[in-house]
């Protein structure tokens, strides 16, 4: 049920990283009059931290987290390439479609270090990218003797017993 839980997950989010990244970059263009509406980098922030926060919350695996950003970011480096016709989906004299692909990545940059590499920096004898059962051994709590127990109660580092 785990790798079940974890394929769909990361199938989701890849899923969902390649809607958003054509989404923002169809709505990078949009104007009101003569006025830009930064409709597009706000989505991009927004939906990447979310894109990311929800990945790691269903998957709970480092490397199945960073996929739905691969995609966005490889959809909107699509959509910045020209065809052989010379069409552009993202203007490349548009400064919002800039906004997009920069706020999108340092959304994604951001999120996934608060998620994926913060927390490993208090526990330095948990592997980076170790599973998430690793990861929950690392944990320690101090109890009331000053010793550090884990989550299953044992007592760490006291010694023999």
């Amino acid at each position: 049920m785990n790798v079940l839980l974890r394929t769909g997950g990361a199938t989701v989010g890849v899923l969902l990283g390649l809607v958003t990244g054509v989404w923002e970059a169809f709505l990078s263009p949009l104007y009101a009059g003569n006025f830009p509406l930064p409709v597009a980098p706000v989505l991009a922030v927004l939906m990447n931290v979310a894109l990311v926060w929800g990945t790691h919350y269903v998957t709970r695996h480092r490397l199945l987290t960073l996929l739905p950003g691969l995609a966005w970011f490889a959809v909107v480096l699509v959509c910045l390439t020209k065809t052989s016709e010379g069409d552009l989906v993202v203007p490349d004299n548009d400064w919002m479609g800039v906004l997009v692909v920069l706020l999108g990545a340092a959304a994604w940059g951001v999120g996934g270090y608060w998620l994926i590499l913060a927390p490993a920096v208090d526990r330095p004898g948990v592997p980076l990218f170790a599973g998430s059962a690793a990861r929950n051994a690392g944990d320690a709590t101090p109890t009331a003797g000053g010793s550090a127990a884990t989550a299953g109660g044992a007592a760490r580092g006291s010694g023999p017993a």
